[in-house]
């Protein structure tokens, strides 16, 4: 399989898991996201809102494609990925972090999405909203 078809076939499966996030957001009126503060995160996975570049709503492939560039495996793409999209579109940031490790900071400036890995540096993905 090659890489393109990889990335088109999580990109399909992340578009589907996005938009039934959105949708239960929708329906139930709140978030699936525990209110945490940083410093309550301890152990656990986590995605963070930040307050941090322009609202917007990342394309569902655009997202899938960063992340995995960054180094985000397959599975947690699927995972985390819906919630880091709510979170960028609700308060223009937002923070992954794993097994209760800063992980990934994102942010949309001018369409594109700005994603800094702690590992890997900057990963920037161009009209991805």
């Amino acid at each position: 399989m090659t890489s393109k078809n990889h990335i088109s076939r999580i990109a399909k499966a992340f578009a589907l898991a996005a938009v039934a996030c959105v949708a239960s957001v929708l329906i139930s009126g709140c978030t699936q996201v525990a209110e945490l503060e940083a410093n309550q995160i301890g152990d656990r996975d986590a995605v963070m809102p930040v307050s941090l570049g322009e609202r917007a709503f990342v394309r569902p492939e655009a997202m899938a494609k960063g992340l995995i560039q960054a180094g985000l495996s397959s599975e947690h793409v699927l995972q985390f990925g819906p919630y880091l999209m709510e979170m960028i579109a609700a308060e223009g940031g937002a923070e992954l972090y794993i097994s209760g490790r800063l992980i990934f900071a994102l942010a949309v400036f001018n369409d594109d999405l700005y994603i800094t890995s702690m590992e890997r540096g900057l990963t920037v993905v161009r009209e991805a909203a």
